[in-house]
């Protein structure tokens, strides 16, 4: 099934079985600002194979972005007549953030491809054995 994303307004197919089990994350996967329709379609894809230790740590990346964006919607409130300004230093955090974030979710995400192609050298030669 597919489904919009209102970051970005392309449709993205989303596993019946992750939108069943995991509701809470597909929400965060589509509404996190620090993805690319790319990465969402790779979390959407291995999220029914990751490890319930692996999935514990996406979902709190994910609250973690959550909880930063607010607090900085917060401090700079769009819905006032007079918006502050961003520092270059608050910029700079952000930025830091987003960058440490996008680090985390690559080696996660390479630390799965490795156990993946290991399970997969493993099933072959297990067959091979047979």
């Amino acid at each position: 099934m597919t489904d919009a994303n209102q970051n970005s307004g392309t449709t993205i197919e989303i596993p019946e079985e992750v939108k069943e089990k995991y509701p809470d994350l597909v929400d965060m996967i589509l509404k996190s600002i620090s993805m690319d329709d790319d990465e969402r379609k790779y979390w959407f894809s291995v999220l029914p194979v990751m490890s319930d230790d692996q999935v514990a740590e996406l979902r709190d990346i994910l609250t973690s972005e959550q909880k930063k964006i607010k607090e900085i919607d917060k401090k700079y409130d769009q819905n006032t007549d007079e918006a502050p300004e961003i520092s270059e230093e608050d910029l700079k955090k952000a930025e830091e953030e987003r960058q440490k974030k996008r680090q985390e979710r690559k080696q996660a995400e390479a630390e799965h491809q490795e156990e993946v192609q290991e399970e997969a050298e493993n099933l072959l030669s297990e067959l091979e054995d047979l």
